[in-house]
């Protein structure tokens, strides 16, 4: 799967298949709506990653990676009890 930063909620992105163009690929969004992302040329900007749950306690600290309602790229929050 690739997650791309920007994108609500990585969970729900798909990657159907790689476009017919050489260094292309589409994502399918929760709309349905594809976008095609030209690999060469924004590569640096994506990442290849595995979704997983994890356990949060109190005190253990989060880096938000991507822009979403009310939080900024780059935040760093610590969960309180």
């Amino acid at each position: 799967m690739i997650v791309v930063p920007g994108y609500h909620d990585p969970k729900q992105n798909q990657t159907p298949s790689a476009a017919k163009k050489k260094d292309f690929v589409t994502l399918v969004d929760v709309a349905g709506k594809e976008h095609t992302i030209n690999v060469r040329a924004n590569g640096e900007r994506l990442q290849l990653g595995a979704i997983a749950e994890i356990e949060l306690q109190a005190g253990d600290r989060l880096w938000f990676r991507a822009n979403s309602s009310g939080v900024t790229n780059g935040t760093l929050a610590t969960l309180a009890a």
